[in-house]
């Protein structure tokens, strides 16, 4: 990466994290990193692709958060605070969590493959987390890309809720540990869900 195109990105990313998309602009990038609009438009064909970019970095952050779910003792315990993870992520980077998971832009859906892409890994994290839950006895057999989808569109469903103001916390309230423990009984009782069946006599 040339160190332009890593001046544009940083400063890029300190508009985006303070203003999110819409208060991100070339020409204000430019200003930041001292050199023309044009000359952005050589790195990024599109404010959209450059946003893009800076979410690409995101999901590397993202994928630190999900990781340290790994401090758990046992695959269930792995499994929960991977979800965790997610949530962190939500409130702690939320302009990042909506243009990465919520965006609608027209734009966007046409750079899909490339936020896919940048997402996988993060992803196939859970869908790793999902497969040990099973070889341990704890989650039921089943289609383990079905159910880590089922987890993630469950823990999503959560964030984006609580981030577009629909469970009724302010944003200071976001972190508190109100929130999280009411995540926890979301994220349980879905886990709950999974759990292997009695056989039947």
């Amino acid at each position: 990466m040339s160190e332009t195109r890593e001046k544009i990105l940083e400063v890029a990313r300190t508009l985006y994290e303070a203003e999110g998309a819409e208060g991100l602009s070339m020409r204000r990038v430019a200003e930041g990193v001292g050199v023309s609009a044009t000359a952005i438009y050589r790195h990024f064909e599109s404010k959209e692709a450059l946003v893009m970019a800076i979410c690409a970095e995101e999901f590397s952050i993202f994928e630190r958060y999900l990781v340290r779910g790994l401090r758990g003792r046992g695959a269930m315990e792995r499994l929960m605070l991977t979800g965790d993870g997610y949530l962190a992520f939500a409130v702690e980077h939320p302009k990042a969590y909506r243009a990465m998971f919520m965006a609608q832009h027209p734009d966007f859906l046409r750079l899909k493959a490339e936020a896919e892409a940048a997402f996988s890994p993060t992803f196939l994290f859970l869908v790793d987390r999902v497969a040990e839950c099973q070889r341990e006895g704890v989650i039921g057999p089943g289609d383990v890309q079905e159910q880590a989808t089922q987890i993630w569109a469950s823990c999503h469903g959560f964030a984006a809720l609580l981030l577009d103001g629909h469970l009724g916390y302010s944003e200071a309230a976001w972190a508190s540990p109100e929130v999280q423990a009411r995540y926890r009984r979301h994220t349980t009782a879905l886990v709950e869900g999974l759990r292997p069946r009695p056989a039947a006599r």
